[in-house]
């Protein structure tokens, strides 16, 4: 539901359950020891889940963790450089590896309350200190990433307006940990001091 909606912002593409079930869960076997897994109900539904992986930063990004279009050798070598630079030489990365929800339930800030929360305090617990994730600007979750102070490690420069985002984690638990009318109120009122529109695609 979420990989092939439909329409402007959306995937847009076509995902089998087998292939889902593949990229979500087998590919990540391997590293089942160190990975977490939220999933977020609604109206009685499945209505998101993401995962996250927690490991030293060297080793934090590969090029599956990259915009499709852009997994290659040298963007992965910038991303990696801008995130040690930002993260530290010896920080633990709890990288997002998938964050999807539902269509018809992406408003507000329940979604990211619900599927963000118990993932970045398993990170915690497991000893991460950064987290971060990729997206885009014209994504709903790129205004509401920047309001909650999540900051452009690197911007790919890219047709789409994808862009790698990140922040110390325990600082980012604080504030995804506030009531959620503070957190509105502070949302709009840095996205308005950046001129970033908080209703975007997807």
């Amino acid at each position: 539901a979420v990989f092939n909606a439909t329409g402007p912002g959306e995937w847009n593409e076509q995902w089998t359950p087998d292939q889902v079930r593949k990229k979500l869960f087998e590919d990540s076997a391997h590293e089942a020891e160190r990975s977490f897994i939220a999933m977020w109900r609604k109206d009685g539904i499945l209505a998101g889940a993401d995962i996250i992986c927690v490991t030293p930063v060297a080793d934090a990004v590969s090029e599956r963790d990259l915009p499709p279009s852009l997994q290659d050798a040298e963007t992965l070598a910038a991303v990696r450089s801008h995130l040690e630079w930002v993260a530290g030489p010896a920080a633990v990365i709890a990288m997002f590896r998938e964050l999807g929800i539902r269509k018809e339930h992406r408003k507000g800030l329940e979604p990211i309350f619900g599927m963000t929360q118990s993932v970045m305090r398993a990170g915690l617990d497991a000893g991460a200190t950064f987290g971060c994730f990729w997206t885009s600007k014209d994504s709903n979750l790129f205004p509401i990433m920047i309001g909650y102070g999540v900051e452009v490690l690197y911007d790919f420069a890219d047709p789409k307006g994808h862009v790698f985002m990140g922040d110390h984690l325990e600082h980012s638990f604080r504030r995804f940990s506030a009531p959620a009318p503070v957190a509105a109120r502070m949302i709009a009122e840095r996205c308005a001091l950046r001129g970033i529109r908080t209703t975007r695609g997807k």
